[in-house]
């Protein structure tokens, strides 16, 4: 008798754990269906920020990517591409070459916003105000601002776009 009970429980456990995963699916599938496309895009834009002009003594240091909500855009998703450089040019001079300068974006729109910050006293700065500060101190944690060698200046190139994927779950 106990054997069988054993068995019965086992059953009905498993029917349980199997209800849930079905009836789980389709929230799985309607944030994949919305994924995918986001991680899609990434990955062009970054191909396009990659291929994007650097002043001629400009190093490439780091880079990171991702799909987040950073700009309060409600039920959009933010593509963002950041990479981090140094060069031994002057804050003016990096800034006046960037100034013009765009590349096409999967995103939205046609083409990817751009913002240039830098380092000072171990701190990102942008600029304009771009972001939250909250947001830029994250932003900071994930560059390798430390392999900057310290006598060049160590400049952030930020590009970004909004996604017509909202409703992925890294953006909520």
């Amino acid at each position: 008798m106990r054997r069988s009970f054993a068995i019965v429980r086992k059953h009905l456990i498993c029917a349980v754990l199997i209800l849930a995963a079905l009836s789980a699916s389709p929230f799985i599938l309607f944030w994949t269906m919305h994924i995918i496309p986001n991680n899609i895009s990434l990955r062009k834009l970054e191909h396009n920020f990659n291929r994007m002009p650097m002043p001629n003594d400009a190093k490439k240091v780091g880079q990171v990517s991702f799909v987040v909500n950073y700009f309060g855009t409600g039920n959009k998703c933010n593509l963002v591409v950041v990479g981090l450089f140094s060069t031994s040019l002057g804050y003016g001079s990096v800034f006046s070459f960037y100034r013009d300068k765009t590349f096409a974006s999967p995103g939205q729109s046609a083409v990817a916003d751009i913002a240039i910050g830098y380092y000072q006293d171990g701190k990102l700065v942008f600029s304009e105000p771009y972001m939250e500060k909250r947001h830029i101190d994250d932003l900071s944690h994930k560059l390798p601002h430390r392999r900057c060698p310290p006598e060049k200046l160590c400049y952030v190139l930020l590009a970004d776009d909004i996604s017509n994927y909202g409703y992925d779950i890294r953006c909520q």
